[in-house]
């Protein structure tokens, strides 16, 4: 039994035990409380739909992930090359279509939740990496022309997602691509703010674009691209650096 469908469990036990005594559980809704992988698949074969189909449909993304595809192969960071390492795949949204244009011999998959990190593996043949949920151990230095981590950044803690881009920096290959979104705080909207209150959810995390920009130029890294995008109740700023030494790109 996966870890999601044990928290399910045990919550629907304790909310057993507390109703007698005239208490109820109202959990505070939180995007970063993934959904959970057993019954996502299920309503997703049931609806006639592919997992990524019926998430883009439950979330109002439709088309979301293939216009970010677009901008992602136009700029060229989907060139194929020997590595990919995906920071929390989730549902696999990007996976597939990121595995059709880039081919790698090997994609590294760190992803948290059990019962995705398995449908993942069985149904893209992606490795699995153990994760401490900061940081990339499986992965050896300059190994992968493509890290990326889609919808993840928007609620991490600053700390942890500057950990994160450490280590994205760290495996990167020379002349490789980093992909990600996150909330630049200089560009989110008094309106979008108000918004986000009216709601239960409490998970966006802000960042300084400006600290963003120059901890990956120290590393070595040339922002290449940048383009707003959907996310959730906001709009996130996806951001494409390149490594130097393009030229030593591996293939």
């Amino acid at each position: 039994m996966n870890r999601s469908r044990i928290n399910l469990l045990l919550g629907e036990t304790l909310k057993a035990l507390l109703r007698p005594a005239g208490y109820t559980i109202t959990p505070l809704r939180r995007r970063a409380e993934y959904i959970d992988a057993e019954e996502t698949i299920q309503a997703a074969r049931s609806a006639g739909q592919t997992v990524p189909e019926y998430v883009a449909s439950l979330w109002g993304e439709v088309g979301v992930t293939e216009a970010v595809v677009g901008q992602l192969a136009a700029c060229g960071a989907l060139e194929p090359c020997a590595r990919v390492v995906e920071i929390g795949p989730g549902t696999g949204r990007y996976l597939a279509p990121v595995l059709e244009r880039v081919r790698p011999a090997q994609y590294d998959s760190y992803e948290l939740d059990d019962g995705w990190a398995e449908y993942l593996t069985a149904t893209h043949g992606v490795t699995r990496q153990e994760t401490d949920g900061e940081s990339l151990p499986g992965t050896p230095d300059a190994s992968c022309g493509l890290v990326q981590a889609h919808n993840v950044f928007v609620y991490l803690k600053p700390l942890v997602a500057f950990r994160y881009f450490q280590e994205m920096a760290r495996v990167c290959a020379p002349g490789g691509f980093l992909v990600f979104d996150y909330y630049p705080d200089e560009e989110i909207s008094e309106e979008t703010l108000l918004s986000w209150l009216e709601h239960p959810e409490r998970y966006p995390v802000l960042l300084s674009q400006r600290r963003v920009n120059a901890f990956f130029e120290k590393l070595g890294f040339r922002r290449v691209h940048a383009f707003p995008n959907r996310c959730y109740r906001g709009v996130a700023s996806y951001e494409v650096y390149r490594k130097a030494e393009a030229d030593a790109r591996v293939t």
